[in-house]
């Protein structure tokens, strides 16, 4: 039975800005958090980790493989969605100075996009081959990327409408396990360490 473990970087100094986008580093606490997962994956029988190229999910991978138990496979594709020319801005600013753009967006995540960004479905789109080798992989694997794109393969493991994705929460510093069972189907749990 193959399992997929499905994971947020941890917390990052973007995140407790609440930046949209960027490319910072994790916190105190995002190592913390790393270094449980460490724990939580040590004898579990994984080798191969796949994280996107952001700071904040290469620090969580790079934390997790001290030992070097692991192949780390950092994939653009599984970088957060694109904030377009909002890209580092906090969503406090984009609100007040587009208060128009802040509220299309809210009305319809899954198919708006900040100017010159990405949309749900086009993330969707971007992330279509990783969901294509994670369906035909018979490898566990461990996958440390972002909110909006745990949303998109949360939705395809459990076979959830993918437009119902912007209204899935997933929880920084959980682990989202996904074990397949003999249907090809996914029976999930997850383990907090908050």
């Amino acid at each position: 039975m193959k399992t997929i473990y499905l994971t947020r970087h941890g917390e990052s100094e973007g995140q407790l800005n609440k930046i949209v986008g960027g490319n910072s580093s994790i916190t105190g606490k995002g190592k913390k958090y790393s270094n449980k997962l460490r724990e939580y994956l040590d004898d579990k029988n994984v080798n191969i980790i796949m994280c996107s190229q952001l700071k904040r999910a290469v620090e969580t991978a790079e934390i997790v493989n001290l030992e070097n138990k692991y192949l780390i496979s950092e994939v653009s594709n599984l970088n957060e969605i694109d904030g377009g020319i909002f890209e580092g801005w906090t969503t406090e600013k984009v609100k007040e100075k587009h208060p128009k753009i802040y509220e299309h967006r809210n009305k319809n995540k899954f198919l708006y996009s900040y100017p010159m960004g990405e949309s749900y479905q086009d993330l969707e789109k971007r992330i279509n081959p990783i969901l294509k080798e994670i369906d035909n992989t018979s490898e566990n694997l461990v996958i440390i990327a972002h909110q909006a794109v745990c949303r998109i393969i949360f939705c395809h493991l459990m076979k959830k409408d993918v437009e119902d994705c912007t209204n899935i929460d997933i929880n920084s510093h959980y682990v989202y396990r996904f074990t397949c069972n003999n249907d090809n189907m996914y029976n999930m749990e997850n383990i907090s360490f908050v």
